[in-house]
């Protein structure tokens, strides 16, 4: 179906209503349920799996000096600097 514009507000419409049906999400309870539901309408389907969830949490920081310390990684390395170069 072709879109139309409303003259009024310059909305883009269309007469079919089922258009929009592709954005929107269906859910089930299953896999199996969704395949079969999308086999009864003879709609093609791809099935994305959930991430798996991560169970350790990474480590963190309890303040923002924390970002600059030397307990997260160490002494940086300063001999990029003109005075900390040897040989002076």
């Amino acid at each position: 179906a072709d879109p139309l514009e409303n003259p009024l507000m310059g909305w883009t419409s269309t007469a079919d209503p089922l258009e929009n049906l592709g954005r929107s999400t269906l859910q089930f309870y299953n896999k199996e349920e969704a395949i079969a539901f999308a086999k009864k309408h003879g709609w093609a389907y791809s099935v994305d799996e959930p991430n798996q969830r991560r169970t350790a949490r990474q480590k963190r920081f309890a303040a923002y000096g924390d970002n600059y310390s030397t307990r997260r990684k160490g002494l940086p390395d300063l001999t990029h600097l003109p005075s900390m170069r040897q040989g002076k």
